[in-house]
């Protein structure tokens, strides 16, 4: 939300249903993303995104992430993205899947690191990479738990 700050009627793709992921599906329905899907290998996982505010889901295992993408977004990509897992693949597909002007953000702590031709993955499409500390948050997600808004025992 403070590092992102998806505008209303955005599309974001999130990766990785874990805690995190979760957390930013719920957020992300709160700032009023229209388009907000989760990608993981777990199917138990995808239908809890689901539930928590996805409105599509991707096994990135058994599906091709580009082209469902693609058909998602009509062929734009999407505005944001948000790595959770902290894998180097998948922390590269976060970003190529983003439309132009799109802004990826990896959030996950990890050893790992990727490698991007920054004028084709970044300049040409005008995308950015930024660095959000998750902390940030914590106060705006206290006052939605407060309102009724952000459900974080789930």
């Amino acid at each position: 939300m403070n590092g992102l700050k998806p505008k209303t009627t955005s599309s974001i793709a999130v990766f990785g249903t874990g805690g995190v992921g979760l957390g930013a599906h719920m957020a992300a329905k709160i700032e009023g993303c229209t388009t907000i899907i989760a990608v993981d290998i777990h199917d138990s996982r995808l239908e809890s995104a689901r539930e928590l505010g996805a409105t599509h889901t991707i096994n990135s295992r058994t599906e091709n992430l580009a082209e469902r993408i693609a058909k998602i977004t009509g062929g734009l990509g999407v505005d944001y993205s948000v790595d959770t897992t902290g894998i180097s693949s998948v922390m590269k597909s976060s970003i190529e899947v983003l439309g132009i002007g799109g802004v990826s953000a990896p959030v996950a702590v990890t050893p790992n690191s990727i490698e991007f031709n920054t004028f084709m993955d970044l300049v040409l499409a005008k995308r950015k990479l930024i660095g959000v500390l998750m902390g940030d948050a914590i106060p705006k997600l206290i006052q939605y738990h407060t309102e009724g808004k952000f459900s974080y025992d789930k």
